[in-house]
């Protein structure tokens, strides 16, 4: 379908779990129409391309697994782009880095300050198993997560967070007093 030229539309990528917005599409008689849609973002079984009937090696399958590791990319109207990005839950395809590019900015939590930690749990809105995850069992690493969690979150960090990363603290304190 093809957007009529007086309404503008903006591509962004997804970042969040998933995001309602109001895009374009033909009624039956092939007139444009506003309807609720929604978007969805890294990892979600929504975008799972195993789920999908693609051909191996196609561009198709490329853009899917793209999609799935990455985020969803939709296109919103003014407002919502707006919106959205004011929130942080989508990020304009035209000034995203490319696949290469974000892999090779990897923030490594061992070497990583608690604000650089801060910075990517607002940006990139971590799970709270991916939080927890990335202290790798490792005491020091686990103290700095929850002090960049409680950062990012103006002082009230996520309970899950908190008490999973405490949990890795405690286990490492036991390990050393055996």
């Amino acid at each position: 379908m093809t957007v009529p030229e007086n309404i503008q539309t903006y591509p962004v990528r997804v970042l969040v779990r998933e995001v309602g917005y109001v895009g374009i599409e033909e009624d039956i008689t092939g007139q444009p129409q506003m309807v609720a849609k929604r978007g969805y973002g890294p990892r979600q079984p929504q975008l799972d391309p195993s789920e999908m009937d693609l051909e191996p090696d196609s561009t198709e399958l490329a853009d899917a697994i793209d999609e799935f590791e990455r985020g969803e990319i939709i296109y919103l109207l003014a407002d919502d782009y707006k919106r959205h990005m004011k929130y942080g839950v989508v990020r304009d395809v035209a000034t995203e880095p490319d696949a290469e590019q974000e892999a090779e900015t990897f923030l490594d939590p061992d070497t990583a300050t608690a604000d650089d930690l801060a910075n990517w749990i607002r940006q990139e809105k971590p799970t709270v198993n991916d939080v927890v995850q990335a202290s790798q069992g490792d005491a020091a690493l686990a103290t700095k997560l929850l002090e960049a969690e409680s950062l990012a979150h103006d002082g009230e960090p996520r309970v899950g967070v908190m008490n999973g990363l405490s949990a890795v603290i405690q286990r490492a304190e036991g390990e050393l007093s055996s």
